[in-house]
């Protein structure tokens, strides 16, 4: 939250500071700008163009809000492009080789349980003392929870009894999770919004948009 004073205490428009202030911080490696006036709180996404994509297919979805999304940033009119589907939190990604899993003895169903129990914690189970009754779950500590490296020596039961580490069956990868799953009538919706900048008008921007999904060939559903 910026205050920039009272309009008569400055010789600049809000959208004008808003504009500085992009140059400025834009070319911080991983930062995402997104600017929105104070004005703008509480009625919906607060920037000048929004779209809204719905399907049955979430796959679908994501691909096709992505493409658009893409499209939009080629242009420098655009700007504060938000893509409710891509941009969201970073997240581990657990990628299993099936191979070494069978080679091991190691069920997919077991895998998954183990390191939901070791980093979630499983069913909470009741202890009595002597005024109540405490339900406790029980995890790793914090620091073997929040380390994608510590989470890689995670020791998995096989079949026989044995224990694997699970770096030894699945690969890491760092990824971009969805921000949100949106419904409508129990039909998936993702949001793309963004401001506009650079003498971009509104007509211009939806005429733009428009041509994008004529391009891009939007499915039935």
């Amino acid at each position: 939250m910026v205050d920039i004073g009272p309009k008569s205490d400055r010789d600049k428009k809000v959208q004008e500071i808003m504009n500085e202030t992009r140059k400025k911080i834009s070319h911080i490696p991983d930062v995402k700008l997104n600017l929105v006036p104070r004005m703008a709180f509480g009625r919906g996404t607060g920037r000048d163009i929004s779209l809204i994509l719905k399907s049955d297919d979430l796959n679908q979805l994501g691909y096709v809000s992505k493409v658009i999304s893409e499209k939009m940033a080629e242009n420098p009119g655009f700007t504060d492009i938000n893509n409710s589907m891509v941009n969201g939190n970073p997240e581990v990604r657990i990628l299993l080789d099936r191979k070494k899993m069978e080679y091991y003895g190691v069920k997919v169903n077991d895998l998954t349980l183990s390191v939901s129990y070791q980093i979630l914690g499983g069913a909470p189970i009741k202890i009595k003392t002597a005024n109540e009754e405490v339900d406790v779950s029980l995890r790793l500590g914090e620091e073997f929870r929040n380390s994608p490296e510590k989470v890689q020596e995670l020791r998995i039961k096989s079949k026989d009894g044995g224990v694997v580490k699970l770096k030894d069956i699945a690969t890491f990868e760092i990824g971009e999770g969805a921000y949100g799953i949106d419904k409508e009538d129990k039909i998936t919706m993702v949001t793309i919004d963004a401001n506009t900048t650079n003498g971009l008008d509104l007509v211009t921007g939806q005429k733009y948009i428009k041509e994008i999904l004529d391009e891009v060939g939007l499915p039935k559903q």
